[in-house]
Parts: C-alpha cells; sequence; structure tokens
C-alpha cells in the first residue's frame, strides 16, 4: 500500500472516529479536519484511489483495507503517545507530537515497542492500546 500523507491520516481517524451507525458526510468530514469541502474533497479522492474507502453517492464508507490501516495508526499512536508519557511529556503534548508519525510506523515495530514498555493494555486517555 501507499505511503498515507498526515492530512490523509487525518481524514480516516476523522471518519472511523465518529460514533454513528451512520456512514459520514463529505461536510462532516470537512468540519473535523477544519478544512472546506473542496479540499475534503481531495482527500476523500486519494484515499478512494488508495482503497481505503468508498464514496456511494456522497456516504463515505471505510474499506476492509481501510479499517486495517486505521487499527495500524491507532495503534502506533497509542503505543508511542504511552512511551512518550513515561519518559515524562504531558499526555496533550505526547498525543499531539505523536499524531505527526504514528501513520508512518510499521506494526512491527509498534508491537516490539509496545512489548519493551510492558504490554499496557489502555493508553494514558483510558482506551485500549490493542484495537479488536
Amino acid at each position: 500500500m501507499e505511503k498515507l500523507t498526515q492530512r490523509e491520516r487525518d481524514c480516516l481517524v476523522a471518519i472511523l472516529s465518529v460514533n454513528s451507525e451512520f456512514p459520514i458526510r463529505l461536510s462532516e468530514i470537512a468540519n473535523k479536519l477544519s478544512v472546506r469541502s473542496p479540499t475534503a474533497l481531495n482527500v476523500i479522492k486519494r484515499l478512494s484511489e488508495k482503497n481505503l474507502i468508498k464514496d456511494k453517492g456522497g456516504m463515505i464508507i471505510v474499506t476492509k483495507e481501510g479499517k486495517k490501516v486505521y487499527k495500524e495508526i491507532i495503534e502506533a499512536h497509542r503505543c508511542f503517545e504511552a512511551l512518550l508519557t513515561e519518559s515524562g511529556i504531558s499526555l496533550d503534548e505526547a498525543c499531539k507530537q505523536v499524531r505527526k508519525f504514528d501513520y508512518l510506523i510499521d506494526p512491527n515495530t509498534a508491537s516490539k515497542v509496545l512489548s519493551h514498555i510492558g504490554n499496557p493494555k489502555l493508553s494514558k486517555h483510558g482506551r485500549k492500546v490493542i484495537v479488536n
């Protein structure tokens, strides 16, 4: 799979972070990313070309591959967030810094780091580190 850009990462996370039984609309994505709809549409098109989402009449649906990539991003995020907070960095700053690179981390690397820091079950935010 092609590498994601940070904006693509933010978009994929925004889509799957919505707690709704309905697919998210383009306008909601634009709001979550703090961008205009044409910019959000460009990101959606790139994610669609990478087979991470499908646009069905304006309703954005995440593919199986998209869910896998999301899971890898979130697990890497929570792993490195834990590492940074254990190193004395505040939770808010750790979260902010990790967002800059969590989408670039290989799942095997994240797994090794998790093992090194004792395989925490919950992130400092109280969320599961390993996403089901």
